[in-house]
């Protein structure tokens, strides 16, 4: 399954440098699911992570630091959560059930 997430210039101008519940990803994520969202290397939804590919990471990277990004859509593409768990810190480990690309534009 994929899910394409749209990351617009409001989701850009209202979210957070440097966190990761309330970055631009996860501001745009939150307008999608109801559960609590984190983006680092890994994007946490839920119960479940997403490893984000390299793109993802250098945008996010790029936001953090304070450089001017554009808009991007995020394409969370879901596996059989048979990936490896990903582990929190103080947390329970958690399935890691796909990977969050960039979608060409």
């Amino acid at each position: 399954m994929s899910i394409p997430i749209e990351i617009t210039q409001h989701h850009i101008d209202t979210g957070k440098v440097m966190d990761a519940f309330n970055c631009a990803i996860a501001v745009g994520l939150k307008q999608e699911f109801a559960y609590e969202i984190s983006v680092t290397s890994m994007i946490v939804i839920g119960k479940d992570a997403y490893r984000a590919m390299p793109e993802v990471v250098r945008w996010f990277g790029d936001f953090d630091r304070g450089r001017p990004v554009k808009p991007i859509t995020i394409e969370l593409v879901s596996s059989d959560c048979d990936m490896g768990t990903y582990r929190r810190k103080g947390r329970e480990p958690i399935p890691i059930c796909g990977e969050a690309s960039v979608v060409d534009s």
